[in-house]
């Protein structure tokens, strides 16, 4: 259980939108929807809990077009996608814990690596728990069905990896990967929670939730 969603602005909302349309989807946001939903850039905020003892479970799904592989080839890869509960930002750095996918490139095409991190005030990363899976060819587009829960101890990322249907030209059946991450943490639990996403590669994948 926890508190109903609510937008930066700190009053309660319902979001009802249709994708075909020129739609913002929360208070503040710096795009509208498009023909594949909202598209991800910098970090946004996108709600603000008021109460420190709240229980937090974001879900949702994102569209995922890669077109170069130069920006995965260090070898963490680079992240194309993160959500950060018990935010707290400071210029360009948003402490907090980090629910992330990185992609990484493999001999045969890319890996897809969730992960769950923390993210300290100075910009230092702290792995807690990972996975890699694929290879996945880099001619795919797919999909991320993700649902991040936060207890303010305990953490979980469910996560599902899907070939967008139609676009492989290397293999003959579409592509599903999954798996589930757990740790847990009382970094940053104290005090209000703030909620962020970005995607940090927009020029290599392009990234609508």
């Amino acid at each position: 259980e926890g508190h109903k969603f609510l937008a930066p602005n700190a009053n309660e909302a319902f979001y009802l939108f249709d994708h075909r349309g020129q739609n913002k989807l929360w208070a503040g946001a710096t795009s509208s929807t498009a023909a594949n939903g909202y598209p991800l850039g910098r970090w946004e905020s996108i709600c603000h809990c008021s109460n420190a003892t709240s229980k937090l479970c974001i879900a949702g799904r994102l569209h995922a077009q890669c077109t170069s592989q130069a920006a995965f080839a260090e070898p963490l890869g680079a992240p194309v996608f993160r959500l950060c509960s018990r935010g707290h930002r400071r210029g360009e750095v948003v402490s907090g814990v980090h629910f992330a996918v990185h992609l990484r490139v493999a001999s045969s095409g890319l890996l897809l690596c969730p992960c769950i991190s923390l993210v300290l005030t100075d910009g230092q990363e702290v792995g807690l728990v990972g996975d890699a899976l694929g290879p996945v060819p880099l001619t795919d587009d797919f999909l991320v069905d993700f649902a991040a829960v936060d207890q303010g101890r305990n953490l979980q990322l469910d996560i599902i990896f899907r070939q967008k249907s139609g676009k492989s030209s290397e293999k003959t059946q579409d592509w599903t990967l999954r798996t589930c991450l757990r740790d847990f943490t009382s970094f940053n639990n104290r005090g209000p929670k703030q909620i962020y996403l970005a995607s940090s590669v927009p020029d290599a994948c392009q990234v609508h939730l």
